[in-house]
């Protein structure tokens, strides 16, 4: 294996590891009351199982570069 393609494959796992965390963080957001921003001008009873959108986001971003990072 050359060194090009063993950096990718490593970008790609750190990337992948990545966003396992931003997913798991993510999720956690499910338990978190808002405190600021748009989300805290809804009931917390409408919110308390949707995950943050914005930690969301990120998550997949973080997803998709590991897909195309893959070798």
């Amino acid at each position: 294996m050359d060194m090009e393609a063993a950096a990718g494959g490593a970008m790609a796992a750190t990337l992948s590891a990545g966003a396992a965390a931003a997913e798991a963080g993510a999720e956690d957001t499910k338990l978190m009351q808002a405190g600021a921003g748009r989300a805290s001008y809804v009931p917390y009873e409408k919110m308390k199982d949707v995950p943050d959108p914005g930690a969301m986001a990120v998550a997949m971003w973080l997803r998709g570069a590991a897909a195309a990072a893959s070798p």
